[in-house]
């Protein structure tokens, strides 16, 4: 049953990261497109996160705490942007 859920939402996150502009995510087109390091970021993020929740029987603290850590570089990346287009 999970793998019902689980398996449609990893393609549609690995879409979103890989093409956002298939789902009509532009602005975190444009943001990958200025800083080529956030896709990067952002895939190794869920890596970590689902190889945690294989690998340990903790559940989804691995994943949820994996996407909190990556909540700093997220904001130095769009903070950086929104610099770059007051300035």
């Amino acid at each position: 049953m999970i793998v019902v859920v689980a398996l449609p939402l990893l393609v549609l996150v690995i879409t979103a990261l890989v093409r956002p502009d298939l789902l009509r995510l532009h602005a975190l087109a444009r943001a990958q497109q200025e800083d080529p390091a956030l896709r990067a970021l952002l895939i190794s993020a869920l890596t970590t996160g689902l190889l945690g929740f294989a690998a340990n029987d903790s559940g989804v603290i691995v994943p949820a705490v994996a996407l909190g850590h990556r909540r700093p570089a997220d904001r130095h990346v769009w903070a950086q942007r929104w610099m770059n287009e007051a300035a």
